[in-house]
């Protein structure tokens, strides 16, 4: 029941960089997209708290909310070493071998974190170049934080054909505050 704003039906998607073809886990490769609308309330789940944190440096046109600047964190079961490719470095862009089919690795699953400046050491995962997918445990009830709840906001780019799957109708929710203003594609909400 819980919805994201209706503009987020339409065309968010992943940077261009990262072609159409490239998905996130197959439980959540459909339909759904993320509209640029959603840097309102979206949060992240609190489960995904903990010491991983995104540096204030990730804040520009792309940036997260403040509050997800310290403590943020990714799931527990993304803890680890994997870290984002070095050709992230400067204009923070995914490895060209990301950009087709290409989704997150389980190996992610231990202290995958985005270094401070999202460039020099910090880099995807070698195995995440080809076909690599996120971790079975954050593919269902995975929620949003409400640390990201107010000015969370996906880069511009982000905005064309990306989108979730429709599986993630059921077990995964966004938080409460995400409940009134915002509504999930159509595809999602039931």
């Amino acid at each position: 029941s819980t919805t994201l704003r209706s503009s987020i039906q339409d065309s968010t998607a992943l940077h261009p960089s990262i072609p159409g073809s490239t998905t996130l886990y197959s439980s959540v490769q459909d339909s759904t997209t993320l509209h640029t609308s959603i840097q309102d309330s979206t949060t992240l789940h609190p489960s995904i708290q903990g010491s991983t944190t995104l540096h204030s440096s990730i804040q520009g046109s792309t940036t997260l909310h403040p509050s997800i600047l310290e403590s943020t964190t990714l799931h527990p079961s993304i803890q680890g070493s994997t870290t984002l490719h070095p050709s992230i470095q400067d204009s923070t862009t995914f490895h060209s071998t990301i950009q087709d089919s290409t989704t997150l690795h389980t190996s992610i699953q231990d202290i995958t974190t985005l270094h401070p400046s999202i460039q020099d050491s910090t880099t995807l995962h070698p195995s995440i170049q080809d076909s690599t997918t996120l971790h079975t445990s954050i593919q269902n009830s995975t929620t949003l934080h409400t640390y990201i709840q107010d000015i969370t906001t996906l880069h511009p780019s982000i905005q064309d054909s990306t989108t979730l799957h429709p599986s993630i109708q059921d077990s995964t929710t966004l938080h409460p505050s995400i409940q009134d203003s915002t509504t999930l594609h159509t595809s999602i909400q039931d």
